[in-house]
């Protein structure tokens, strides 16, 4: 085994490093979703917008990576693609209902059906405090 780094690092590091390129190259599998976080297609023309389309792909697979190491930190092992699936099903709904006090919202949201997953992910990242209230 060939690197650049074998002055600086040990054959543990080495064989380390050599083991992780599975999760860059399961990162560029993500990139070719057509599903989710797919960067084809674009319906850009010019190179800037072609740029940020790229650079909003990027920063979403990091936002995912992020999240995964948080949900294996927290004993939940989920992939990337899963992650996406399960919060893409979870779904907000809104409800309209007619009170005699008139002062009070007419309308309220609240989460659809959750599975235990994703229940347990919607706990863990606070996102409650995102319905509409």
């Amino acid at each position: 085994m060939h690197t650049d780094h074998g002055e600086n690092w040990s054959d543990e590091q080495i064989v380390l490093a050599y083991r992780a390129q599975h999760h860059v190259e399961a990162d560029f599998r993500c990139l070719k979703n057509p599903y989710y976080l797919s960067f084809r297609p674009t319906f850009h023309w010019t190179d800037q917008k072609l740029r940020v389309h790229a650079c909003y792909c990027v920063l979403a697979l990091m936002i995912l990576n992020l999240l995964r190491r948080q949900r294996a930190q927290s004993d939940m092992v989920i992939s990337t693609v899963e992650t996406m699936k399960q919060l893409t099903e979870t779904k907000e709904v809104s409800c309209s209902i007619r009170h005699r006090n008139a002062r009070k919202k007419p309308w309220f949201a609240q989460l659809s059906k959750l599975s235990n997953r994703q229940q347990q992910m919607v706990s863990d990242l606070d996102l409650d405090r995102y319905l509409s209230r």
